[in-house]
C-alpha cells in the first residue's frame, strides 16, 4: 500500500506539499522512526564513539573547530541531505511513483542517479593533484556506498511517505561518515573495545 502522503484526499487531488512530503501525517512519529532505525545500522561506530568518550578521547559531542571550514560542514551536514533529498526523493521518486512504477524499480534504479551525482568529487581530487587511478576508485567506492544509501532513503521515503525523516535520516548518516574499519585491526586497541565492536 502506499504511504498516505501519497494516497489522494477525497476531493483526488494532493497539495505541492503533501505530493513531495513535506507534509505528512506523524511528521515527528516519521522523524524518529527514521533515526532510530538509522541509528540501530551504525550501532558499531556508536558503542565506538561512546568507549572514546569514556577513555577520555573523544567528545561526546564535536562542533567544527576554527581550522575547519565551516562552510563544508555545513554543506556536508545540512544543505547537502536537504537539498539532495528533495531532488533525488521528494521530487523523482514521487515522480516515478506516481507513474506507477513499482516499488522494486524505484528502490534499487532511482538511487543510480543519486550515485551518480557524486562522480564531480573526482576532479576535487585532480585539484588537489592526487593519484588518478586512486581517485578513480575513491569516487567508485563513493558510487557504490551512496548507491546504498539511496536505496535505503528511497525504502524510507516510500515507508513513511516523510522527506523531513529522510533528510533527518540522511543528516545523521553525514555526521557519522563511514565507519572506521581499521579499528578493528589495530594491535593498540583493547581486545574488550574490539569484541565490543564486533558484537554491536
Amino acid at each position: 500500500a502506499r504511504p498516505p502522503a501519497v494516497q489522494g484526499r477525497g476531493d483526488g487531488g494532493l497539495t505541492l506539499l503533501e505530493l513531495i512530503g513535506i507534509r505528512s501525517p506523524e511528521p515527528l512519529r516519521a522523524v524518529a522512526a527514521c533515526l532510530l532505525v538509522t541509528a540501530s545500522l551504525f550501532l558499531g561506530p556508536i558503542v565506538q564513539h561512546l568507549l572514546e568518550v569514556r577513555d577520555g578521547y573523544a567528545l561526546l559531542v564535536s562542533y567544527p573547530s576554527v581550522n575547519e571550514d565551516s562552510w563544508i560542514f555545513l554543506r556536508d551536514k545540512v544543505l547537502a541531505p536537504v537539498t539532495e533529498e528533495i531532488v533525488f526523493r521528494a521530487c523523482l521518486v514521487r515522480l516515478w511513483d506516481s507513474a506507477a512504477f513499482s516499488k522494486r524499480f524505484i528502490i534499487f534504479a532511482g538511487p543510480f542517479c543519486f550515485a551518480l551525482a557524486h562522480t564531480h568529487h573526482f576532479m576535487e581530487h585532480i585539484r588537489r593533484k592526487e593519484n588518478r587511478k586512486v581517485a578513480a576508485l575513491q569516487v567508485a567506492f563513493q558510487v557504490f556506498y551512496t548507491s546504498l544509501f539511496g536505496m535505503y532513503a528511497t525504502f524510507l521515503l516510500l515507508q513513511t511517505g516523510s522527506t523531513p525523516a529522510v533528510i533527518a535520516a540522511h543528516s545523521f548518516c553525514n555526521w557519522q561518515g563511514f565507519p572506521d574499519l581499521g579499528v578493528l585491526a589495530d594491535p593498540e586497541q583493547p581486545p574488550h573495545r574490539r569484541c565490543a565492536l564486533v558484537a554491536s
